[in-house]
């Protein structure tokens, strides 16, 4: 929970400009998967666009609250789409991108949704990566 707070105080200090949120599915489906460990997902490559660290085991909320602090200060567009897919699941994006008359860089979340009735749905295929 306390990662999911850093999450959201992060995105309250970025300032947003033409929210486009044509579907807040997927962002909330990003968010309240908050504690799955991405180094058990698909490699993502680091948050940070300059970054030379090795890869860390981290959660996906501290990875989504890292990559926003790097905007904070900056206009943020946060695009968040899920489309059906045949087999009940979706396949969702969201992408926070910085855009200052050209766009600085993005992080881009990518990832299958899978329906559970009892918890929060699953994610799988999860893909993470910044674009320049």
């Amino acid at each position: 929970m306390n990662k999911l707070l850093v999450v959201w105080t992060c995105t309250l200090l970025a300032t947003f400009s033409n929210l486009a949120l044509a579907n807040q599915e997927a962002l909330t489906l990003l968010l309240g998967n908050g504690q799955l460990v991405i180094s058990m997902q698909p490699a993502c490559e680091p948050y940070q666009p300059d970054s030379q660290q090795s890869s860390v085991a981290k959660t996906l909320s501290q990875d989504v609250a890292l990559a926003l602090a790097e905007m904070v200060g900056k206009p943020v567009e946060i695009e968040s789409l899920c489309e059906a897919l045949p087999d009940a699941r979706k396949q969702c994006r969201v992408v926070f991108s910085v855009n200052q008359g050209e766009l600085e860089w993005a992080r881009v979340y990518q990832f299958t949704s899978s329906p559970n009735s009892l918890k929060t749905p699953k994610l799988a295929d999860l893909n993470c990566f910044n674009l320049p």
